[in-house]
């Protein structure tokens, strides 16, 4: 086939056609008019005897992901070849953030250079929970990862050795932001939170035994919240299913874990959490002898990501006993 409306056109005149399609066809060599382009196409149109050919581009990036980009200019011998169909340019677009809790496979699972957006399993009803006693600090975390030359002398990251004697960095962050103690902030930037970082920068090498990972935990006492009549700062880690036997030894003094209250299936979560909150109300903080408790914190063991808090009520404020509970409380 041959001629203006006969398909592409090039140096040979048999129709150009593809595996999956039929001869192109455009309109006359005299017309430049455009085509149904959807949102999120584009066009490429030759000299005046060449098609109209469109293109999708991928979310987010801009790149072509049919048939490559070709320029305005290009002439109308020019032959798209099945390369030019197949080539699609991906170009990954680097994340900084505060690691989080490491992540199931299922959620990390990629697909080719990007990393498919995670969507969290559902938890079965059935599945357990575990309520611990929530503490009134605030939230920090000791960050602990291979050590690497591009960290350089960055405040905050401390060097140490691992538990196999590897090195390893140790550093302080919050949910949001790195910490870097007050000593080491040059020209006003980063800052500490209640001393948190100065507190790791100095107990690094204790820290370390953590091991590798993004270790979440409340900083709190003397100045924080109401302080539990502390005078000093403590830190107590959530991941209660990874230390079940206790932290490892040779941690600093000060470090422990929050204390667990109950563990309980999903269908039973409402009746422990009264339950929890019924003793804590009776006989104050498990974490501190003879202060006063916040409340709880309910965390799923199927997604520690997925977790609940309550807040102890003042019996005077209505707070009734559930009608399970014996003397001995929760």
């Amino acid at each position: 086939m041959t001629g203006p409306n006969s398909g592409h056109t090039g140096p040979d005149t048999g129709a150009h056609t593809l595996p999956d399609a039929g001869p192109h066809t455009g309109p006359a060599a005299t017309e430049s008019r455009s085509q149904g382009i959807g949102a999120g196409q584009g066009q490429y149109q030759g000299s005046v005897a060449s098609p109209i050919h469109t293109f999708r581009r991928g979310e987010g990036d801009g790149t072509a992901t049919g048939m490559e980009g070709r320029s305005p200019s290009a002439t109308a011998g020019h032959q798209w070849s099945i390369r030019d169909r197949n080539t699609v340019s991906v170009t990954p677009v680097p994340r900084q953030s505060i690691p989080g809790p490491a992540r199931s496979g299922s959620d990390s699972a990629v697909s080719g250079p990007e990393r498919v957006p995670p969507w969290a399993k559902t938890i079965r009803l059935s599945e357990q929970w575990t309520v611990t006693e929530k503490i009134d600090g605030t939230h920090v975390i000791v960050v602990i990862e291979p050590a690497s030359a591009s960290q350089g002398d960055l405040p905050g990251v401390n060097l140490a050795a691992g538990p196999a004697g590897e090195p390893v960095t140790v550093r302080a962050a919050s949910r949001t932001r790195w910490l870097v103690p007050e000593s080491e902030a040059v020209a006003g930037i980063g800052r500490d939170n209640f001393g948190f970082a100065a507190w790791v920068a100095l107990h690094a090498g204790e820290l370390a035994v953590l091991g590798p990972g993004a270790h979440h935990g409340e900083w709190y006492g003397v100045g924080i919240g109401h302080g539990y009549g502390l005078t000093v700062r403590r830190l107590a880690l959530f991941d209660t299913a990874r230390w079940r036997r206790g932290v490892p030894e040779g941690v600093p003094e000060r470090l422990g874990l929050v204390p667990v209250l109950a563990d309980c299936e999903g269908s039973k979560l409402n009746a422990t959490i009264a339950r929890c909150l019924w003793g804590l109300t009776r006989n104050g903080s498990q974490l501190v002898a003879g202060a006063a408790a916040e409340g709880v914190i309910a965390r799923s063991a199927a997604d520690p990501r997925l977790a609940l808090k309550s807040y102890v009520t003042n019996a005077s404020e209505g707070l009734q006993a559930p009608a399970d509970v014996d003397d001995a409380g929760a």
